[in-house]
């Protein structure tokens, strides 16, 4: 519509349109002026979405279950967009709430430690914590197994825990984060802040699996500390990029007695020769790029470093496996702060017995043999069960 005025004094009005006249109903209600979804479409969108129906089912059931109606047709991007802005504005209200419950935890705790990453936008991307007792029981247990491969809440942020190993050789806290993504800023951030946190102690050695933005990270942050990939990821690869060598008669033999029955690492070496030579294992095959990387996984390579019997990110999982009590994949933000401290004190709880146990139980004799006896009185129970 264009409006003028003449030189005469009066008033002109035309209608002029840039595109052809709509004549359908159906048409008009694409334009973008007319795409209003009502609030009955969208609680079913986010009802919907809290049973896991992915947008493009979710815009047919919308769309037979409101036809009746007259509203215009929901497409898969509309839902997209709406739970997009519903997704937003919920993590801003929990982070609230996290920062709240922080900050009473800090009040009866003086060690409590807590930190916040925003984006650009206000938005936040990672969150890090670690109360007054997981500080101490890591300045005991320095030893560290970190893993991000837990996402038991609504927004899919990773739950990466830091955890360890207790003198029951029970898994412990020493902190964790929630991360936004797996991108090394990511990464760079939640390490700087657990360094922080813990005063600048290095840990000995940390286990992970195979990420390279990780390990860059880690390489960065930790120069000093040992970085061991997990060996059941690694062998979980194996299964996956050998199949082409096994088929081959006596491979796996090979493989095994390198891998596993090596004396020392000059054997270790001298067998993978051996190996790559007897079985044409180029340069850019995995295994090829696994032995570049060796000291990072042959236990050989670590026969010095002591790591409490910890291997494999399994320390980790079973942490996890222990959360998974007391939350799942619907759990709000805040709501998965406050059970993760509830999980705490129930895991807690399980290395007090341990105590109790070994303070206020005899050790169970086999031989009588005097030194069998010493060792009943100086390891705890789980200790001195291992030894005997």
């Amino acid at each position: 519509m264009v409006v003028s005025k003449m030189k005469n004094g009066l008033w002109t009005v035309e209608d002029v349109h840039n595109h052809h006249l709509l004549r359908t109903p159906s048409k008009v209600m694409k334009m973008r002026s007319h795409r209003h979804t009502s609030m009955t479409c969208r609680s079913l969108m986010e009802t919907l979405h809290k049973s896991r129906v992915e947008p493009s089912q979710m815009s047919r059931i919308l769309n037979e279950t409101l036809s009746s109606t007259g509203s215009a047709l929901i497409t898969p991007n509309d839902c997209s967009n709406h739970l997009r802005g519903v997704q937003r504005n919920n993590i801003g209200q929990e982070c609230m709430a996290i920062v709240k419950f922080f900050k009473e935890k800090k009040l009866n705790d003086d060690f409590f430690f807590f930190d916040m990453e925003l984006d650009e936008f206000g938005q936040t991307r990672c969150v890090f914590w670690a109360d007054g007792r997981s500080r101490a029981a890591y300045s005991e247990f320095g030893d560290v197994v970190f893993d991000t491969t837990y996402q038991t809440n609504r927004f899919c942020f990773p739950f990466t825990p830091f955890v360890g190993v207790n003198h029951h050789k029970q898994s412990i806290l020493f902190g964790c984060a929630l991360m936004a993504d797996e991108k090394e800023k990511s990464f760079l951030w939640v390490f700087q802040t657990w360094l922080k946190c813990m005063l600048g102690k290095h840990p000995q050695t940390i286990i992970t699996y195979q990420d390279l933005a990780m390990g860059n990270v880690i390489a960065h942050v930790f120069p000093n500390s040992g970085l061991r990939l997990c060996s059941w990821h690694i062998g979980r690869n194996s299964m996956k990029y050998l199949v082409d060598l096994k088929s081959n008669d006596g491979f796996m033999r090979d493989y095994t007695n390198w891998l596993h029955h090596s004396e020392s690492i000059e054997a270790f070496e001298d067998r993978w020769g051996e190996l790559k030579a007897t079985y044409n294992i180029d340069d850019n095959h995995w295994l090829s790029r696994m032995y570049e990387i060796q000291s990072k996984w042959v236990s050989l390579y670590w026969q010095d470093i002591f790591t409490a019997g910890m291997t494999t990110t399994q320390r980790s999982e079973s942490i996890n496996s222990f959360f998974d009590g007391f939350v799942n994949a619907q759990t709000p933000l805040d709501e998965f702060v406050m059970q993760y401290d509830k999980a705490l004190s129930a895991q807690r709880n399980a290395e007090e017995s341990e105590d109790f146990k070994t303070l206020n139980s005899i050790a169970n004799f086999y031989t009588g043999h005097l030194i069998e006896r010493h060792a009943g009185e100086v390891y705890i129970r789980s200790v001195y069960k291992n030894c005997v």
